[in-house]
């Protein structure tokens, strides 16, 4: 249920899964593996690359593709032998753990960011990120907006931090090819909306999906 069902109860028990404050990758993994193994019940990460896509395309879906699969072995990485001895798990680099934290948290806050996206109160951004849109519930419920805002601005870090992530993984991609990445990253998004969510064109039109423009 994520954090919709305490809305109104105000106080957060945490705040996302990112662990900004600790600066070493032996930390932010350590924050991974936890963070991991106490959100058991999240659903499986669906990252299948399907349709015929673009040499990029192809790139950038199949890094994240990886990214997901990464995150779905993590717990496996940690062992105890038979003395009941925890092994450290392999080290890894600091942006992976951060990349890793982010797809964990994006499945944290899914089903919240699913309900506000059925509310018309969240839309898909043609740059790949989500957008708060004016809404009746949010409106009306203080609590209820306090949490578009934290789900939507956690959701906008966490696809970032992907985003910058994936370009990493790739020796031909740099900075400049952001924009290719955001976009790709948009389309993923917009094709998994349901009939009558919003989103925003490539002339930046706010439409629903299923409309006559799609």
């Amino acid at each position: 249920m994520g954090r919709w069902k305490n809305a109104k109860n105000a106080k957060r028990t945490r705040k996302g899964c990112l662990p900004f404050a600790p600066k070493s990758p032996r930390s932010l993994l350590l924050c991974l593996l936890l963070s991991v193994a106490a959100c058991a019940e999240l659903p499986q990460i669906n990252v299948k690359v399907i349709d015929q896509k673009t040499a990029l395309e192809n790139q950038v879906l199949g890094s994240f593709e990886e990214l997901g699969e990464d995150l779905a072995l993590i717990e496996s990485v940690r062992s105890v032998d038979a003395e009941g001895e925890v092994h450290e798990p392999e080290t890894i680099s600091e942006s992976k753990a951060r990349a890793l934290l982010a797809m964990q948290n994006r499945l944290y806050n899914a089903d919240d960011l699913d309900r506000f996206r059925a509310l018309g109160c969240v839309g898909e951004r043609n740059d790949g990120l989500p957008e708060i849109l004016p809404c009746k519930a949010a409106q009306e419920d203080a609590a209820l907006g306090r949490l578009l805002q934290e789900i939507v601005a956690e959701e906008t870090r966490d696809r970032k931090i992907i985003m910058a992530r994936i370009i990493e993984m790739n020796e031909n991609l740099t900075k400049e090819d952001l924009p290719q990445v955001e976009r790709i990253f948009a389309a993923q998004e917009i094709e998994k909306l349901k009939a009558g969510e919003f989103y925003q064109d490539e002339r930046g039109r706010w439409v629903k999906k299923g409309a006559s423009s799609d």
